[in-house]
């Protein structure tokens, strides 16, 4: 009879399919499987490659603070500020060498907070350096010294009666700044380089 025969062969022909699909499945899983591994293999190469690169970037980044003499300068404004009294000068030129340092430093590639704190930094010395610059009285004047000082306050005062009253206003003002710029700068937030070993010392 030939609906046995039907039967069987539909049942063939359902276990042939059925036996394909499955084959397929596999492979399609396989196939999943090999992109999924290659893609976490890419991911993390591509970790470790950024990885590499950032510490690259912070050894490059402290071999030119070392370079530049940073440090040095810094522990230097501190000497400086102990005679400032006397003649702030050499503070004020001292405190321009070191932003124009600054300056030159490449930040490329620094982790985020590394970058923020050294911009942070470099913001506060150069804010510093800026307003010490707009001092009322002209810098050659503070470089010849209390002499200086006094021959071109006396000038002023006699060109200008009200000139020392309006004068030490302005250099009272001028102070108060200083002060406050200073402390910024002191209670500045130093852990972020202590993080990556990068010396400010």
């Amino acid at each position: 009879m030939k609906t046995p025969t039907i039967f069987l062969l539909l049942v063939a022909l359902g276990s042939f399919l059925l036996t394909s699909c499955g084959e397929k499945r596999e492979q399609a899983s396989d196939k999943g499987g090999v992109k999924k591994e290659d893609a976490t293999g890419g991911e993390k190469e591509a970790g470790q490659k950024e990885a590499a690169a950032e510490k690259a970037a912070i050894e490059a980044f402290a071999k030119q603070i070392a370079d530049l003499g940073i440090v040095e300068d810094m522990n230097t404004l501190e000497e400086l500020e102990a005679n400032a009294e006397e003649n702030p000068a050499p503070l004020f030129e001292a405190m321009d060498t070191l932003v124009e340092k600054f300056g030159e430093v490449n930040t490329d590639g620094l982790p985020a907070d590394l970058e923020v704190g050294f911009e942070t930094m470099k913001s506060g010395f150069s804010d510093l350096a800026e307003h010490c610059r707009a001092i009322p009285m002209p810098l050659k004047v503070l470089k010849g010294g209390e002499a200086a000082i006094m021959a071109w306050v006396t000038e002023k005062m006699t060109a200008n009666p009200e000139f020392l009253g309006k004068f030490e206003v302005e250099m009272g003002a001028w102070e108060k700044k200083v002060e406050e710029l200073g402390s910024k700068l002191e209670e500045m937030d130093g852990s972020v380089f202590e993080k990556y070993d990068i010396e400010l010392e």
